[in-house]
């Protein structure tokens, strides 16, 4: 998708209030590398991607410490996901000891994602 403008909150909303909807959509792979959903945005395209059971590798964009808590919270219970990708903010701080504790402690429990694609790879 790249750095799109009009790639806000609501449109992670709507994408994830979409999947939610339509939980037997065929969709495998959704890739938002280099967009910033924000917070309210990355919870709903979570919350979407729990019901998609046909979706099994997604990216969620940029995530800054907070977003590491909300992954943590949110895909905790997801059985579907291979495999996950998320993206450095570019002009924050690096995430803190808590949020990458939160998001190690998701990758330990969740033992259905195989595969944590920081950026690049097959996301380019």
């Amino acid at each position: 998708m790249g750095n799109h403008p009009l790639m806000t909150s609501k449109a992670g909303e709507y994408i994830g209030e979409a999947l939610l909807s339509n939980p037997g959509y065929k969709i495998e792979n959704l890739n938002f590398q280099s967009v910033n959903f924000g917070q309210l945005g990355l919870q709903k395209l979570c919350e979407g991607s729990n019901v998609c059971e046909s979706l099994i590798s997604l990216h969620v964009g940029i995530v800054n410490n907070e977003g590491l808590h909300i992954l943590a919270e949110y895909l905790k219970d997801n059985k579907n996901l291979k495999t996950l990708g998320i993206c450095f903010p570019p002009t924050e701080e690096p995430w803190k000891e808590d949020g990458k504790k939160a998001f190690a402690n998701l990758i330990k429990k969740n033992n259905h994602i195989e595969e944590v694609k920081f950026g690049g790879g097959i996301w380019q």
